[in-house]
């Protein structure tokens, strides 16, 4: 099964094209709105893809900017697109998490660094649970909503053209025993059985990397192999989520994931930690 389109990164790349194309003729945000008689905010909003984009204000700015008739049919399809419901919309969650699942179901490569857990798309529903019950102040029935929604996120690495992940995991969440015994080895069980999938890298980062690495927290880059997306970097934490397209910053999270890969085990070396891990709770 293929993944299907994600409204989410159809409202960014929509927003992008018709930002090239404004400029290319030459104008301001402020000079295309006057010229449709709009508040200039409406522009920019629908370029950064912070407002669905409606047919009419998608077609009024492609006949302003010029474009011919099959091009403005493609922005127009794409505007249709990204006003229907992803698959995340049914759990309800604000936009932040939809923004973050819609960006993830599109994504080409994930490159993730835990340093307390193992990642969301890793994880088994028990041990999700337990992670949600130790401290997340939940009741029993959102709880159930945010393990479901985790798990049907991990859907992307099964797809006939998967996400292709790489997973960076700290040895402690291997030491903190996530539910008790038997969940945590059923979630080393399911992390050894994803990581020997085509698409799945897992590392260990051991204690005997040097500390100071791992103390930026855990960090997320998705990237989308298309000209018109930038790379994201995604940073999760008490106040909320952060997204930050920044080239700069972007490189500057790659370069810190290159870093801690090379001081982490290799992937037969991390298996094997995993493997002996597992013996240990039998």
């Amino acid at each position: 099964m293929t993944r299907p389109k994600s409204p989410t990164v159809l409202r960014l790349q929509l927003g992008a094209l018709l930002r090239i194309h404004r400029e290319a003729k030459g104008l301001t945000v402020t000079q295309a709105a006057e010229a449709l008689e709009i508040n200039p905010s409406q522009v920019s909003r629908i370029e950064t893809a912070k407002r669905q984009p409606t047919v009419m204000y998608v077609k009024a700015l492609c006949h302003l900017y010029e474009l011919d008739d099959d091009l403005t049919e493609q922005l127009l399809v794409m505007a249709r697109q990204s006003r229907e419901d992803g698959w995340w919309q049914q759990y309800g969650f604000g936009p932040a998490m939809s923004t973050y699942a819609g960006l993830e179901a599109a994504a080409v490569t994930a490159t993730t660094f835990e340093p307390t857990v193992f990642p969301a798309l890793l994880q088994t529903a028990a041990y999700a649970e337990a992670l949600f019950r130790s401290g997340s102040g939940y009741g029993p029935d959102e709880i159930r909503r945010q393990v479901a929604f985790r798990l049907a996120r991990q859907g992307v690495l099964h797809h006939q053209d998967p996400l292709r992940l790489h997973a960076i995991v700290d040895e402690s969440a291997l030491h903190r025993h996530v539910g008790g015994p038997d969940i945590m080895r059923a979630q080393l069980e399911q992390t050894a059985r994803l990581a020997a999938l085509f698409n799945v890298t897992v590392q260990i980062l051991p204690f005997t990397a040097a500390p100071g690495i791992a103390l930026g927290g855990a960090f997320s880059v998705l990237r989308f192999g298309e000209a018109t997306m930038d790379d994201v970097v995604h940073i999760d934490g008490p106040l909320g989520a952060i997204f930050q397209a920044k080239k700069d910053d972007v490189q500057r999270c790659e370069q810190l994931f290159a870093d801690l890969s090379r001081l982490a085990l290799d992937e037969t070396q991390s298996l094997q930690l995993i493997r002996n891990w597992i013996t240990r709770l039998i």
